[in-house]
């Protein structure tokens, strides 16, 4: 745990807050890359996974667009979720390799 969050000082915990919140905007925003270019390449549809995650929140049988418009919830939550609890729980040094590490981790 980092030393800000057991610190227990509240303009350190809103400091990981924020930058967990912002880390996990940014991460919502590019994730997606990887796994378009993939289906891109492969001649699959591109959205595919996109409309998977929005059946978290909305039946399978729920048409695709529904499935699209659930999926942004649920993406947001996930990713800024993941950003506040790393950023918790990650030292402040090597932030990037870090991040990198435990994104591989949470990918895995």
């Amino acid at each position: 745990m980092s030393a800000d969050v057991q610190s227990g000082n509240e303009s350190a915990s809103l400091t990981w807050i924020t930058d967990g919140t912002v880390a996990g905007a940014v991460a919502a925003v590019l994730s997606g890359i990887p796994s378009t270019a993939i289906a891109l390449a492969r001649g699959d549809d591109p959205l595919e996974a996109t409309a998977a995650a929005g059946s978290i929140l909305v039946s399978d049988e729920s048409g695709k667009l529904l499935r699209l418009a659930a999926a942004v919830p649920v993406h947001a939550a996930l990713s800024i979720g993941w950003g506040v609890i790393l950023s918790a729980l990650l030292p402040r040094r090597s932030t990037i390799e870090w991040g990198a590490a435990a994104g591989l981790c949470i990918a895995a």
